[in-house]
């Protein structure tokens, strides 16, 4: 093998690991990038569900304000809760 041909050989190489490298580097920032939308996607059903219950405590407090004391004035929040978990549903 002459000197050219080893010279060609060893740049020949050269490029095809750098482009397994690339080809590589390319399908990982995809897979990262498909990992942050469900990572994004998941924290927004969590903020909704957090909100939802929320809705739903404010509602049982209501409902026990009233159970105990026979008011009235304890359905408003109660009402207020149903259409807005009306409204996130």
């Amino acid at each position: 093998m002459t000197i050219g041909a080893r010279i060609a050989a060893g740049f020949s190489l050269g490029l095809v690991v750098l482009v397994l490298m690339g080809a590589f580097s390319w399908t990982s920032a995809r897979r990262v990038i498909a990992r942050q939308k469900l990572v994004a996607q998941t924290l927004k059903i969590e903020d909704a569900l957090d909100e939802t219950l929320g809705v739903l405590i404010d509602s049982e407090n209501a409902s026990r304000g009233f159970a105990l004391t026979g008011s009235d004035r304890y359905l408003e929040p109660m009402r207020g809760s149903r259409e807005r978990l009306s409204a996130l549903l």
